[in-house]
């Protein structure tokens, strides 16, 4: 079975294929999940080895932090999402924007404030849906030459 996430505006869809059936016939079904609304909802990652997803939304500068039923392994989401929590990254317009995890910050990850110009190294607090994520590093005026 996989399971692959995509999001479209205010719902994280999941689409689900099974070719493991009794008779033999391939399976596919589609479930959409609630996320908060925003005009632009953008990156989704999730964290290696947690039942934790990241949704960054660009419009308000909110963090999505949303579980999962099932731990995520290798590059597949398990499971359906069972809450959300919003956090609020910079002011309303920030502008957060990218989403990567970091390679020389273990469980860090890299957002970027587009409108404000900076960027954050975060600390997501993987380990509670409701725990601020911290900020561990801000890089601001950034100028491409």
């Amino acid at each position: 079975m996989g399971i692959i996430v995509y999001l479209l505006g205010i719902f994280a869809i999941s689409i689900s294929i099974s070719t493991t059936t009794a008779d033999g016939v391939c399976q596919r079904s589609v479930t959409e999940y609630l996320v908060p609304a925003s005009q632009q909802t953008h990156e989704i990652t999730f964290i290696p080895g947690k039942n934790m997803l990241l949704i960054t939304q660009f419009s308000n500068s909110k963090l999505v932090k949303a579980t999962t039923a099932g731990n995520n392994q290798g590059s597949q989401v398990q499971g359906a999402i069972t809450a959300v929590y919003v956090h609020q990254i910079g002011d309303s317009e920030s502008g957060l924007h990218g989403l990567t995890e970091s390679k020389a910050y273990p469980n860090m990850y890299w957002v970027s404030l587009e409108k404000g110009n900076k960027l954050i190294l975060l600390d997501p607090v993987d380990t509670s849906l409701t725990a601020t994520p911290i900020i561990i590093k801000k890089i601001s005026g950034m100028k491409l030459v």
